[in-house]
């Protein structure tokens, strides 16, 4: 009995406990101005308005209002559109559903909910503990004495060129908290898998700090759903808190988008890093050797912006800032075919300056590329700050694609061709780029293809493997292709989950329309070429140049075939000493299936 007491007092304590970050906003609403103006913004500024998205002071600013705001804009006939009229209620949803499934913590379920600031914690401890190349990181306490963590990924090695990116300055931005720490989480995964992920972070130093505002992130969980600023208290002042990102010193306590009064969400700070966590992390980022890149994660307004943020002039490095910034744009925006914006300054009008920002001072002080990502949605519409959780996994992966273009543009330093045989072989390089010009001559392949499904591979190691590379001469025509695993490119959506071509393996094809393709690069010495074929089925290459009787190709593995079959359904039994395949034929590949995982070569001169 008593312990059924307890279990019910400790249900309600967690009911309650959801409640109270959204007891701020009871009475409150939602609202969109369709019409803005200096003098509007002036007129509201005696009311309590809270604006939201980076794109809150342009033409159609989101507001968390009163009712005696709602009553001011009817009375000047001013219009907007109401998205939420009781956010408490909309808080309140959210937080419960968070409680009801946040225990589910191991493997993709982990980015399935929004999580705690002691959840993230732990997992990047378990990442540490997990990773030969991942390294807790110590940047000092927050304000009230939380620790700011983060992980270092190295591979060892002195002043390699080096990036560092932080989410949650901001504590209501949520997805960057998940968004950063995806990505510790994905580049240990790939880096135990993936050859290009290995020789970039073998170039490339990368520090990673999910939550640089744990303070405000902890408030925004307990208290105040959508609180901006760290929990400092401020002298001669009720009012709690500093905007983290308007106490740097990069035009600190200019005229953008700032405010000395620490009751606003723009407060700028006592002084450049009055603020415990902004010192912190500042002397960490110094500490740092070589420091190439800097990205700082928001939400929400689906941007990337690049140095400077508080003026429109230009830096002395903005083609380059102009020609990263867009790479990386194009990443975030083709990872689900979802558009960002990219600028400097104000971005073309599309949000406000800002004075006394974070990425402003490490390309200022540090001469660090520092960069701003305003990860999806776009609008409040979309979900604003909360962003439905059936995409946080989305927006994390469109932000490791855009990460993924800094670590590159980091690396070029150590980038170029590092096959001596090739014309334009760089001895200083030590990551090879894909630009090596070989001094041989090139054999080729002509592959004819039907209309429809055909399982196709290759005897060619092509001089770029990069599947959509391979097949771009009648990608127009392609429907979709797959391996073995089920992995897709889609030509139609400029999508390529395969990668690159791998040399053994087969592929199945559907085409509009009947077509030819020529493959050009090396030739495969099938006769020294080991192929793995797993237990169960496979997609296998044949490798000759020429036909050969199936029997005899598989003579040596025959007691360890169930079924070989070619596209068009014609099958092989070893164990029925039957053989409706007759031969092999270069240009098709082979679906086979295993009793066992063997390595296997073509008994061919």
């Amino acid at each position: 009995m008593h312990k059924f007491l307890l279990i019910v007092v400790c249900l309600l304590y967690v009911r309650v406990d959801a409640q109270h970050n959204s007891l701020p906003y009871e009475h409150t609403k939602l609202i969109r101005l369709e019409s803005f103006s200096p003098e509007i913004s002036e007129a509201l500024e005696p009311y309590e308005v809270t604006y939201l998205s980076c794109r809150s002071h342009s033409s159609f600013p989101e507001l968390i209002v009163k009712d005696e705001v709602l009553n001011w804009l009817n009375l000047n006939q001013i219009p907007y559109t109401l998205l939420e009229k009781d956010l408490k209620r909309k808080i309140d949803r959210e937080h419960q559903h968070m409680l009801e499934i946040g225990k589910q913590r191991d493997g993709a379920s982990w980015y399935h909910t929004y999580r705690t600031y002691e959840e993230v914690q732990d997992k990047l401890s378990e990442i540490a503990l997990e990773s030969s190349i991942a390294t807790l990181i110590d940047l000092g306490l927050s304000y009230e004495n939380r620790a700011l963590t983060g992980i270092k990924l190295s591979t060892g090695g002195t002043d390699k060129p080096a990036i560092f990116i932080n989410g949650c300055q901001h504590a209501r931005e949520w997805i960057t908290v998940m968004a950063s720490t995806f990505l510790v989480d994905h580049l240990v995964h790939n880096y135990n898998t993936d050859l290009f992920i290995q020789n970039l972070l073998a170039h490339v130093d990368v520090y990673i700090v999910p939550i640089v505002n744990p303070d405000g992130y902890v408030y925004t969980h307990t208290t105040d759903r959508y609180w901006r600023k760290n929990r400092q208290l401020n002298p001669a002042s009720s009012c709690v808190g500093t905007d983290l990102n308007r106490n740097w010193d990069a035009d600190w306590n200019g005229w953008e988008s700032t405010s000395t009064s620490a009751c606003s969400d723009l407060y700028v700070g006592e002084e450049a890093f009055s603020a415990v966590e902004a010192q912190n992390v500042k002397n960490y980022m110094e500490s740092i050797p070589n420091l190439k890149g800097h990205l700082d994660i928001h939400s929400y307004s689906a941007l990337v912006l690049g140095p400077w943020g508080y003026t429109n002039q230009i830096t002395p490095d903005h083609e380059e800032v102009v020609r990263l910034g867009t790479a990386m744009n194009e990443a975030l925006s083709n990872a689900y075919e979802y558009s960002y914006t990219f600028g400097t300054g104000d971005a073309d009008g599309a949000l406000y300056l800002a004075s006394g920002t974070m990425p402003d001072w490490s390309y200022d002080s540090l001469g660090a590329f520092g960069f701003t990502y305003e990860l999806r949605p776009k609008t409040w519409d979309e979900g604003g700050f909360e962003l439905p959780e059936s995409k946080i996994k989305v927006a994390c992966e469109e932000n490791y694609q855009g990460v993924l273009e800094m670590l590159v543009w980091a690396a070029e330093d150590v980038m170029g061709c590092t096959n001596p045989q090739a014309l334009n072989f760089d001895a200083h390089a030590s990551l090879d780029d894909g630009s090596c010009e070989l001094n041989v001559s090139l054999d080729s392949q002509w592959i004819v293809f039907p209309q429809g499904w055909r399982i196709f591979s290759t005897y060619i190691q092509p001089i770029q493997a990069q599947l959509d590379l391979v097949l771009a001469p009648i990608s127009t025509n392609i429907i979709i292709v797959k391996n073995a695993v089920g992995a897709a490119y889609l030509p139609e959506y400029n999508y390529n989950g395969i990668g690159d071509l791998i040399d053994g393996q087969g592929y199945q094809l559907k085409l509009k329309t009947s077509d030819t393709l020529t493959i050009s690069g090396m030739k495969i010495p099938h006769e020294n070429f080991e192929m793995v074929l797993n237990e169960g089925w496979n997609m296998m290459a044949y490798l000759c140049d020429s036909v050969s009787d199936v029997v005899t190709a598989f003579h040596l593995i025959n007691d360890q075939i169930h079924i070989v079959k070619s596209s068009d359904g014609s099958v092989y039994l070893p164990d029925f000493n039957y053989n409706g395949l007759g031969e092999l034929k270069p240009g098709e590949g082979y679906q086979i299936k295993m009793r066992s995982t063997i390595s296997f070569a073509y008994p061919f001169p």
